[in-house]
Order: structure tokens, then C-alpha cells, then sequence
């Protein structure tokens, strides 16, 4: 969504004041005229706000996750391994999948 206040209130100012079309702007300025209609039931463009941090398929899951970051961390890793991360354990796991599956 456009964040420009100086262009939604000109926008907003040739439909209101001069009377121009919401067809004839959307066209001028190249923006659909749902936009321009939500430019024109609000006065000033929506701030950017926080965003909530939800993870509704990870929630079951996130106190198993915390903990193995956790446990991993504490880890002092041995000269030539590597540490766990994602994507090695999401490899072993699907590495595993393939030996349960044959």
C-alpha cells in the first residue's frame, strides 16, 4: 500500500476538490482504483506498525526447539566436527525417513 503522504494527499485533493474521476487518476497515475479508494476513506496513509509473533504450526513445538538451541550452544564443538544447525538436522532426518522408508 502507497505510503507517501505527500502523494495520497494529492491524490486526494484532484478527486475531492477539482472533482476528477477515481477512473481518470487511477490511469494518470498508474494505481489501481481499489487504492485510490482506500486512499480516499482515510486521510493519512496506516503507519507501518509492529507485527505480532505468531507461529501457529511451530507453536507445539517452539519450548523442543528453544531447548535443543540451547543444549547446542552449550556444546563445545570438537576440532573438525561441526555443531548441529538446521539444515544438517533437517538432513539427518530426512536421510533417516529414506532408510525407514526401504
Amino acid at each position: 500500500m502507497y505510503r507517501d503522504v505527500v502523494q495520497w494527499s494529492k491524490i486526494r485533493h484532484r478527486i475531492l476538490v477539482r472533482g476528477r474521476s477515481i477512473r481518470r487518476v487511477a490511469s494518470e497515475k498508474g494505481i489501481d482504483p481499489r487504492t485510490i479508494r482506500k486512499m480516499l476513506d482515510h486521510a493519512l496513509p496506516h503507519p507501518y506498525g509492529p507485527r505480532s509473533h505468531r507461529y501457529p504450526k511451530l507453536g507445539p513445538h517452539t519450548a523442543s526447539i528453544r531447548r535443543l538451541l540451547r543444549e547446542n550452544a552449550a556444546l563445545r564443538p570438537r576440532p573438525g566436527s561441526q555443531s548441529r544447525t538446521f539444515t544438517s538436522g533437517f538432513a539427518m532426518r530426512k536421510a533417516s525417513a529414506v532408510d525407514i522408508a526401504r
